[in-house]
């Protein structure tokens, strides 16, 4: 198994470069990636092959980026189980942000967006940002979710640094921010 794992990490590390050393890296993981295509399909035959296919795809992507420094043993292991997880796992695991796209709103009056900033005069991303936060404050967002979503959105801050700032994790500062952005859409919608 150890010479297996040599083998295959020199040819992951040729791989990089090598479209032939890639595709041999691919033909070694290809029963590996039947077996998961025939487990994840057997209640949907119907997807088989596009599951196959995206398996493929993704499997090709990390033969070629492979972390060999990080993940030196057990490469086809790791390659068959970051290929289902990036096919098969992550995609549900996704959220949708539930956007609906919509056509631009113009006031009848002036040249407007929906946000009442003058879109000729200035289509700057931050700007229209600025004028949703102002607008979200008076129709009743708190002051901590405003200053929150300004640091990280206006100022640029960065999720670590503002978590160390308010001696709480990143993971808290992004579910501050995601509850902060949720109460504001209901504010925008409304």
């Amino acid at each position: 198994m150890e010479q297996a794992d040599a083998a295959l990490a020199a040819l992951i590390h040729r791989a990089r470069t090598d479209d032939e050393a890639a595709r041999i890296a691919l033909q070694r993981v290809l029963p590996g990636l039947v077996l998961v295509t025939a487990r994840r399909s057997r209640q949907r035959p119907e997807e088989r092959r596009r599951l196959f296919d995206d398996l493929v795809a993704n499997a090709w992507c990390l033969i070629r980026t492979y972390p060999l420094e990080r993940r030196p043993t057990k490469i086809a292991v790791n390659i068959l189980r970051d290929a289902e997880y990036l096919t098969c796992v992550r995609p549900a695991r996704l959220r949708s942000a539930g956007e609906i796209p919509v056509e631009e709103r113009r006031r009848p009056d002036r040249g407007s967006d929906h946000l009442g900033g003058d879109i000729d005069r200035d289509p700057h991303p931050a700007h229209q940002v600025a004028v949703l936060l102002s607008l979200g404050r008076r129709a009743g967002l708190p002051p901590e979710d405003a200053q929150l979503l300004e640091r990280l959105h206006l100022a640029g801050e960065r999720v670590e640094d503002v978590a160390r700032d308010l001696g709480v994790t990143a993971r808290t500062v992004r579910n501050r921010r995601h509850a902060a952005t949720q109460r504001l859409a209901v504010l925008a919608a409304a």
